[in-house]
């Protein structure tokens, strides 16, 4: 391969759209079932997970239970600090520092 070529391909590789998220704010896109996020001090368990390819941008959803209500995290899989927890009350937009994660193992 040509020197020549080997930077045209880095140079197409490096300037094609990705998705640039920080780890802390990547983590939350692949949190596995069974993982414990914390939310203001009440922890909920990640039950089921599924992605809402009806949202106007593709969403992971993670439906959680706690000790006490339930609730669903949605997050924007374009914007991953976009995050919105739906519960009894309602519907609140969270700061992605409203969050500590804990991924299951394995």
């Amino acid at each position: 391969m040509h020197l020549s070529t080997l930077l045209h391909v880095v140079q197409r590789w490096w300037q094609h759209d990705r998705i640039r998220t920080s780890p802390h704010d990547g983590a939350i896109l692949r949190l596995p079932l069974s993982s414990i996020i914390r939310i203001r001090n009440t922890a909920y368990e990640i039950v089921a997970r599924h992605v809402d390819s009806l949202a106007p941008q593709p969403t992971i959803v993670y439906d959680c239970v706690s000790i006490g209500p339930k609730c669903q995290i949605h997050v924007d899989s374009a914007s991953p600090t976009k995050i919105t927890m739906i519960d009894a009350n309602g519907t609140t937009s969270l700061a992605s520092n409203d969050l500590e994660l804990f991924p299951a193992r394995g």
